[in-house]
């Protein structure tokens, strides 16, 4: 399978939920190409596997599933994302989102529907609410369930991807002779 990761951080809150994302992706026993995408004061840094502009991703649909992950911030539009969306064709992408965000989860929403009327398929989104005193002005942080959430989101959205619908025992079941 052939799956690529592209974070798009300004504070490295997306960075580091990536790998949870590549995390995710080894449980459902699939690797993943990364590309990470640092944004700040109009100086864009580059690192990871591909290092390229974020102008010029290949054609989404060679791809069979992409995990594209993004900061919202509250007093200001994601401008790496934006350019993302309109240099890219995205007709027959397999798309899963994931944003970390400090106000409100309405843009996750907003770039969601974008992408679907740009001919995407949205597989699914998970959004996660920074936490902390700084997290209105974009500068908190993501606890440890936060990162299991991203887990076990990008390894479901894989395996319901390949068709695998993998049921987990339930805690009681679990239990060596629970009795109701």
């Amino acid at each position: 399978m052939n799956i690529l990761i592209i974070a798009i951080s300004k504070s490295g809150a997306i960075t580091e939920l990536s790998q949870s994302v590549l995390e995710g992706c080894k449980q459902a026993g699939q690797t993943a190409k990364v590309m990470a995408i640092k944004e700040q004061s109009g100086i864009k840094g580059y690192f990871g596997l591909h290092e390229k502009k974020s102008s010029e991703i290949e054609n989404f649909s060679s791809f069979d599933l992409v995990f594209l992950g993004f900061e919202i911030h509250s007093f200001s539009k994601n401008q790496e994302l934006l350019k993302i969306i309109r240099s890219n064709n995205f007709q027959g992408s397999k798309i899963a989102l994931f944003g970390s965000f400090s106000s409100s989860k309405a843009y996750l929403e907003k770039i969601e529907k974008t992408l679907k009327e740009k001919g995407a398929a949205v597989l699914g989104t998970i959004g996660l609410k920074r936490h902390g005193a700084l997290a209105i002005i974009g500068k908190g942080a993501h606890g440890e369930t936060d990162f299991a959430r991203v887990e076990a989101f990008t390894e479901r959205t894989i395996n319901n991807f390949l068709g695998r619908h993998i049921t987990k025992d339930s805690e009681k079941s679990q239990i060596k002779n629970y009795l109701k």
